[in-house]
């Protein structure tokens, strides 16, 4: 009996330990099945973030690329079509076309990274090069391109394309310096004539590019069409022509080479703005994703290879697996029930939650089991951390994408200005300016975008608006006069700040209590860049925003500040031309300006079929005046008469200062009747109140000849001495009229 009980007793053991063996073995499986699932949806999830990951690098590569050129890009265009140049490259024999494109080329290199210029000539094929210490005895070519030349093939190809900037990348044939060039067609009359280059320094470009990869995981290579390698972020360097060590992307991943072929296949000889990247999984490499995108204007590419082990790695997950089955084995040892209960049906919905992974970036989702406070709860919450961590750094790269996609935007705005201005006439200066004006506006969605001009106005200094640009919205909301001035006291801090070269930059509410006594009408929030020459501030450029508050980025200002840059340039030249048409008395145009302005304004009246009139004014008794108070009593009544005369006449109407007392007057579109109604007005606003100067007080008064263009009168002097004819009247019967040429024709 007690042979039998032992053996009775051990019988139920044995079974037992099968039963645990089995159970335990089951369980093993779910982890493992349940482990694979969590690493396929990792494996997946990781797959997708690779991909974008090398699509971003690519387009950074290419953003750092165009950052780095487009601001010589901009000026190579400019200088490419100044007629100095264009005019001598289709004429290479003339000498003083020659002596112009020269100048022109000279004054130019200042503006460049690198202060030199190489350009050929299509007639002729003579190559010149030009830089800081060229003469124009040296000014000559040095040599010939040759179509059976490898070294000259991208003059021709760019020739016969229909692009207007091209890259390639070669060597100096001068010193043998390494080089990427911008070059750009110089076209005349419709035919193309000559390609101007300006080189950048290589080693920037590289550094720009690829500086920030991290050469374990990521790494970049500029290629040619034909899959050729000239740039790579392998150490920084590049590969060179000169020691014939060229290398076939194949030779750093072999599947890349057939990717690059369909890829050209696909495209023209040069890509353009519209060429979309691609983004290609390789098999069996020691890089899993490669990025192919075409420079714009070029037949470069770039390729990033990119490694997914930086994102993800089965063996991250190891330990936590080795801890939970070592976890799980003892918990089957104390109780199979339990260690089902608990583990198996969980670790199941833990496999189905983290294959969900497009699940857990809902809003309150979470991995199932993170609540738990066991090993389970352990593996829950590691894994929900690594997704969540991963679902963060895709938003900061779709972030950090949307930041880039801004700066690209922002960059172009101010490139798209800088071309306006860059490229205008000098008589469309003014509108020039204007349009630059409103593509910053509407691209920054502001409301106004303003340049204000500092002026002496008596002994005291003004701030005085000069030029404006108003969207719809804020053009019905509050209408700022032109010419509105506010005194520059020098006391506020933020204009202390501003006179410094210091930028006002944020909401109105946040700035000290004179910006919104000044902007508060029209801004919500402003930007004030100083508009500098020679460390002297001749005014501010400013950008409003009434409808919100916001502050810009170092980001930003650092770009708006290369705006302001070009529009102080041309904002300079402007006053510089109108100090050259002014007189300096009065303020109104000179007699040798107002003889070429008055001509134009005539033949483009004559030529739409309008009306035009002229008046000429002259002070009665001026001379009297100078005896009696002396010459500067008499300035300052020129002054005031010159002020009254453009508060009756429309803002753009042209008043010069014809000689002494005497001024004229052009009125284009205008009639004769209505131009004797203008004199009227002037002559009542001189006479109407007496002119206050120091303790001196006068009447004044001024008499008035009117002229019109007729039929039988279409030249600027005829209908001049008109004018000159009827004031004489005006003087002979009484002084203080106004009298019109047609009452005594």
């Amino acid at each position: 009996m007690e042979v039998n009980d032992v053996k009775k007793t051990k019988r139920p053991s044995r079974l037992s330990k099968r039963v645990l063996l089995l159970n335990l073995g089951i369980l093993v499986l779910v982890i493992v099945v349940a482990a694979v699932a969590a690493a396929i949806a990792m494996n997946r999830v990781s797959v997708t973030a690779s991909m974008r990951l090398a699509y971003i690098h690519s387009l950074e590569s290419i953003g750092s690329f165009m950052g780095h050129v487009n601001g010589d890009v901009a000026l190579l265009r400019r200088v490419a079509s100044t007629e100095a140049v264009q005019e001598w490259f289709a004429d290479e024999g003339n000498m003083d076309k020659r002596q112009a494109a020269f100048d022109e080329l000279s004054s130019s290199l200042d503006s460049f990274e690198n202060a030199e210029f190489y350009f050929a000539i299509v007639d002729s094929l003579n190559e010149y090069t030009i830089d800081l210490a060229t003469g124009i005895g040296e000014f000559a070519p040095y040599g010939k391109l040759a179509e059976n030349d490898p070294m000259d093939e991208w003059f021709f190809e760019l020739v016969n394309s229909d692009s207007e900037v091209l890259f390639n990348i070669d060597v100096d044939k001068i010193v043998h310096r390494w080089r990427v060039w911008a070059n750009h067609r110089v076209v005349h009359d419709g035919r193309t004539v000559g390609v101007l280059c300006a080189s950048f320094n290589i080693e920037d470009i590289i550094y720009h590019m690829f500086g920030q990869f991290d050469e374990n995981h990521i790494r970049g290579y500029v290629i040619d069409s034909k899959g050729f390698i000239h740039l790579g972020s392998d150490e920084l360097g590049h590969f060179s022509y000169l020691e014939e060590e060229l290398f076939h992307i194949s030779s750093v991943v072999a599947a890349l080479g057939g990717y690059v072929d369909s890829f050209v296949g696909s495209s023209e000889r040069f890509f353009t703005v519209e060429s979309q990247p691609k983004v290609v999984r390789l098999l069996g490499e020691s890089f899993a994703y490669a990025a192919i995108a075409p420079i714009a204007n070029s037949d470069w590419m770039i390729v990033t290879l990119f490694d997914s082990t930086a994102l993800f790695r089965i063996g991250y997950m190891l330990p936590l697996l080795s801890t939970f089955m070592i976890a799980l084995t003892l918990y089957v040892l104390v109780n199979i029930i339990v260690m089902r209960r608990s583990v198996l049906k969980p670790l199941a919905k833990l496999a189905i939650s983290v294959s969900q992974v497009d699940t857990l970036y809902e809003k309150g989702h979470k991995v199932f089991g993170e609540q738990r406070d066991d090993e389970f709860g352990e593996l829950s919450r590691t894994i929900a951390h690594m997704l969540r961590e991963l679902r963060e750094t895709l938003e900061k790269e779709r972030q950090a994408r949307e930041l880039l996609e801004h700066r690209t935007k922002l960059l172009d705005t101010v490139n798209r200005a800088t071309e306006v201005l860059l490229t205008s006439k000098e008589e469309d200066a003014m509108g020039a300016l204007i349009s630059g004006m409103e593509i910053l506006g509407r691209n920054l969605d502001a409301g106004r975008v303003q340049i204000w001009r500092q002026e002496e106005i008596g002994d005291e200094l003004y701030f005085v608006l000069r030029y404006e640009w108003v969207s719809a919205e804020e053009s019905q909301r509050q209408e700022i006069p032109p010419g509105m001035v506010f005194f520059d006291d020098r006391s506020p801090e933020w204009l202390e700040n501003l006179l410094q070269g210091d930028s006002i930059n944020g909401p109105i509410s946040g700035l000290h209590p004179s910006v919104e006594a000044s902007f508060g009408d029209i801004s919500t929030s402003v930007l004030m860049l100083p508009l500098l020459i020679n460390d002297e501030i001749i005014g501010f450029f400013s950008i409003h925003d009434s409808q919100r508050e916001r502050t810009y980025s170092k980001d930003e200002m650092d770009i708006l500040v290369s705006a302001g840059l070009m529009f102080t340039s041309v904002f300079n030249q402007s006053i510089q031309r109108e100090a050259a048409h002014t007189d300096a008395l009065t303020g109104v145009q000179s007699r040798r300006y107002f003889m070429t302005k008055a001509d134009q304004d005539l033949q483009n009246c004559l030529a739409e079929n309008q009306d035009f009139s002229l008046i000429i004014v002259d002070l009665d008794n001026f001379k009297l005046i100078n005896d009696t108070y002396g010459h500067s009593i008499g300035d300052e009544v020129l002054k005031i008469v010159a002020a009254r005369m453009r508060h009756v006449l429309r803002e753009n109407t042209l008043i010069a200062r014809y000689g002494g007392e005497e001024f004229v007057i052009t009125l284009p579109d205008v009639g004769y009747e209505d131009a004797l109604e203008s004199a009227q007005r002037i002559k009542q606003n001189i006479e109407k109140a007496a002119f206050r100067i120091g303790d001196v007080s006068l009447r004044v008064t001024a008499s008035f000849g009117v002229a019109s263009k007729t039929a039988d009168y279409t030249e600027l002097l005829e209908i001049f001495n008109n004018a000159d004819k009827a004031l004489y009247s005006a003087k002979s019967a009484g002084k203080n009229r106004v009298i019109g040429f047609d009452e005594i024709s």
